[in-house]
């Protein structure tokens, strides 16, 4: 298995979860184009590990 696919994932976790406080107190307004791109980012790496199945395909 490639190790370095995985060393994105951590380290983008780390971030998020060692700046509570930092989210906490964000304004909503920067906030949210952040967890966009957070949850669209967790989507991809979950349908290239095939877990997810993509709605885009289905025609």
């Amino acid at each position: 298995m490639s190790q370095h696919e995985s060393v994105p994932q951590k380290q983008f976790l780390i971030l998020i979860r060692g700046n509570n406080d930092v989210w906490q107190n964000a304004d909503p307004a920067v906030l949210a184009p952040i967890m966009q791109q957070y949850f669209r980012f967790n989507e991809l790496l979950q349908q290239r590990q095939g877990e997810v199945p993509s709605a885009e395909l289905k025609e």
